[in-house]
């Protein structure tokens, strides 16, 4: 039974051969740059994987297919992307790669970027699968997505009118009805479309989600893991000409406020204990499109992401004492809030340069990401002593600017295709409100800005008389420090807990000698020996030293080897297998003192291997992926030495989707496997069940697991389709990945068989 996935994977082909007819769905849009028409360049297109970019798409049916509860079930199949934290969705993250942290992956919804931190919370991605059209999945830094994210880029795309409209069809009405046996939860999805106009198209959604609590696979329930959630999305697409769209679209997130653990990342009620909790995010977009000609392209964005996250600690809840201890404070308000606003515009151009076929995309973008966050308790005295006028010097308020210029071009002489890319930002970080006074006080500046250049290059030949293509790609990144490095106060400053930000002996000490034992790393070394002097004296008495850091940096190396069969019987198929290493350098959480200096000499290096295989065709289709990544670091306390093992990173996994089709695809099924290897990690509280014993540095065996899914449709008349599906087939008992300094997680849930029913009109 073992090893019966991997053998249904090889005969996938001998089931292939049934087919006889094609289906060819429409190729997706390439939002980077103008597909170039060469030998083979369409079937990796068709199926969501490009030979010469490291990008993976899933299309509607991938999506709906899976009827995931939150958008992380969505992606967890994808080689390179993985998941920590949890069961709980609030308490989820993506790695991609293996790079854990919000902001080593930039997630955009229609091209608004997100953007959420908190202690002990997840990534922050609010987003209702059934509201989407596609997701997208690059992996490595890109010089067209952003900046910042070494991980990669994930873009959700969400529905329009078009979608769902029939041809020929103006006005149009869906109603699905959703269950989960597992945590009874029920789904309600309605959603009026229509194209009153033959240039304008209109949508409106809503979907609720209601549950109880998760049941884990000894039949007992997790606390506190009941889910209550609205989500609403409204689009006007508007064709003034026929080479001009412009769209405008709201989607909305609204959760709570209901009784959750302050630490979403577990499973039971630990660091805070409980609040209660209240979510609302909303995005705003607006996208142009115009294309006067085939050969040119203008594209634009503009967009505003705001999410409010509430927490209120109580009494008798909270293990925040200071929040709530009986005495003086009976409960305490966090109110955290992010306003992103980004805009970018992109020109697409194709021409022929003799026997070169030329693509080129110049763009420019910009971002300004706000956060606010504000404490206030029932106790004024204490408000005004600690947190006047709301003020946390531990979660500074603050701004980040960025704005950049790419250019990336794309040529393509025979079997080779050139593709060098360039993009220039120049970021800017904003202390405000309490911080920015702290700061002034002392004659500090409240802004540093810096500038990074982050080019790339990938190398593409198509192996003659074969089905083949090779590619090789380079890039670099860049990550900037955190609102709360830069400016967080005291010993909420991880510059100032490592002694770098501490005046000499802590305070000025006038008639005293300065010695080696008491010298702090900001003091000129001109005065050892000498009487103290408050001159040579160079760290501020905040405690706030942001300054001292420098962005974090990376190379990214990988190679693809790309299958690309043109259509044969009417079966489409495509592989592709990459190598990668990536090297990261500078690590922020590695700032010292060092060899007489301030430095970050953390180095930590990637090294992995990601497989995909994609086959469809009247009859049958089948997934198979593979990925393995292993990341070391530099002792950084003493570089030079070799390299020491990581285990902040996800498990291996492998998956086996299998599905077949009949009565002209009306009713489809499938089974869905997925394999999660055996990993080292810190195991420190974790469940018996889900590790070993741990050795005497805490560092144990997460055990892996083998998960089975079955999933079925059933188109049951030309209005109304039925999906039937089950999640953990064999109600396996493992335990997820945390997303909190790489250990174990808490149980996964138990089976659970879902249902629905959609209606559309």
């Amino acid at each position: 039974m073992k090893h019966l996935p991997l053998l249904a994977a090889a005969l996938l082909p001998l089931f292939a051969a049934a087919a006889d007819e094609p289906v060819v769905p429409p190729p997706p849009p390439d939002d980077t740059l103008p597909l170039v028409r060469t030998k083979a360049a369409t079937v990796g297109e068709k199926l969501g994987l490009p030979a010469d970019k490291p990008v993976t798409r899933l299309e509607a049916e991938a999506i709906e297919r899976r009827q995931a509860e939150n958008i992380f079930d969505v992606l967890k199949d994808v080689p390179g992307v993985g998941v920590v934290g949890g069961p709980r969705a609030s308490g989820m993250r993506f790695t991609l790669r293996g790079f854990t942290d919000n902001e080593d992956v930039l997630f955009k919804i229609d091209g608004a970027v997100k953007g959420f931190e908190k202690y002990r919370f997840g990534g922050g991605v609010f987003l209702e699968p059934e509201l989407l059209k596609a997701l997208s999945v690059e992996r490595g830094p890109s010089v067209t997505s952003g900046s910042g994210a070494l991980g990669g880029t994930i873009s959700a795309t969400t529905k329009n009118a078009s979608d769902l409209l029939a041809p020929g069809q103006r006005v149009g009405a869906l109603v699905k009805l959703g269950f989960n046996d597992n945590n009874r939860e029920r789904l309600r999805m309605g959603a009026v479309f229509g194209r009153p106009t033959e240039r304008i198209e209109l949508l409106a959604a809503v979907v609720r989600r209601d549950s109880q609590d998760l049941r884990l696979p000894d039949d007992s329930r997790l606390v506190l893991s009941s889910t209550h959630s609205q989500s609403r999305l409204a689009k006007i697409g508007f064709t003034p000409i026929d080479e001009l769209f412009i769209e405008l679209g709201h989607v909305q997130y609204i959760a709570g406020p209901e009784r959750q653990p302050y630490d979403a990342t577990g499973g039971l009620v630990g660091v805070g204990g409980i609040v209660h909790r209240a979510i609302d995010d909303a995005t705003t977009n607006l996208r142009v499109t115009w294309e006067p000609g085939a050969n040119f392209k203008l594209r634009g964005t503009l967009a505003r992401e705001r999410t409010y996250l509430h927490d209120l600690h109580k009494f008798g809840e909270t293990r925040f004492q200071i929040c709530a201890n009986n005495v003086s404070i009976q409960f305490c308000d966090d109110h955290w809030q992010y306003d992103i606003v980004n805009g970018e515009l992109f020109a697409d151009m194709t021409t022929k340069l003799g026997a070169v076929d030329a693509a080129l995309t110049v763009g420019a973008q910009g971002l300004r990401n706000r956060r606010n966050v504000r404490r206030v308790s029932s106790n004024a005295t204490m408000n005004d002593l600690v947190w006047p006028g709301g003020f946390n010097a531990a979660q500074p308020p603050g701004d980040k600017h960025s704005h950049a210029v790419i250019a990336e071009g794309r040529f393509t002489w025979q079997d080779w295709t050139l593709t060098p890319g360039m993009r220039w930002d120049r970021y800017t970080v904003i202390a405000q409100g309490g911080t920015r006074e702290i700061m002034a006080r002392e004659g500090q500046t409240p802004e540093i800005s810096f500038a990074k250049a982050q080019p790339s290059l990938a190398l593409t030949w198509r192996i003659p008389r074969s089905d083949f293509a090779l590619t090789g790609r380079y890039n670099e990144g860049f990550r900037p420090p955190l609102i709360d490095q830069y400016f967080a106060d005291g010993s909420a400053n991880a510059a100032q807990r490592s002694g770098l930000c501490m005046r000499t002996w802590g305070q000025p000490l006038q008639g005293n000698v300065v010695t080696a034992q008491t010298i702090q790393p900001l003091y000129d070394r001109a005065g050892l020996g000498q009487i103290y002097n408050p001159a040579l004296d160079h760290a501020p008495l905040n405690g706030i030293c942001g300054d001292l850091y420098v962005p974090q940096e990376s190379v990214s190396k990988e190679t693809t080897l790309a299958w690309e069969p043109p259509q044969r019987n009417g079966q489409q198929w495509f592989g592709r297998l990459t190598f990668f290493r990536i090297k990261t350098d500078k690590l922020l959480g590695s700032l010292r003192w060092l060899d007489g200096r301030v430095q970050q000499p953390g180095i930590e290096h990637r090294r992995g291997t990601e497989l995909e295989l994609r086959y469809g065709s009247r009859h049958w289709f089948g997934e198979f992926s593979l990925a393995r990544v292993k990341r070391s670091a530099v002792n950084d306390a003493a570089p030079g030495q070799s390299d020491i093992e990581s285990y902040s990173v996800p498990p291996d996994s492998t998956s086996l989707m299998l599905g077949g089709r009949a009565f002209g695809g009306r009713l489809e099924g499938g089974w869905r496997w997925r394999h999660l290897s055996d990993r080292r990690a810190y195991i420190s509280g974790a469940p018996a069940v889900c590790a070993s014993t741990a050795d005497a540095a805490g560092v144990g065996t997460h055990y892996g697991a083998d998960i089975h899914e079955l999933f079925a449709t059933w188109q049951a008349t030309p209005w109304a389709l039925v999906r039937a599906g089950i999640d953990n087939l064999a109600n396996q008992d493992y335990c997820l990945s945390s997303s909190f300094a790489g250990g174990v997680g808490f149980h996964a849930p138990g089976r659970a068989a879902k249902v629905s029913i959609t209606l559309q009109y």
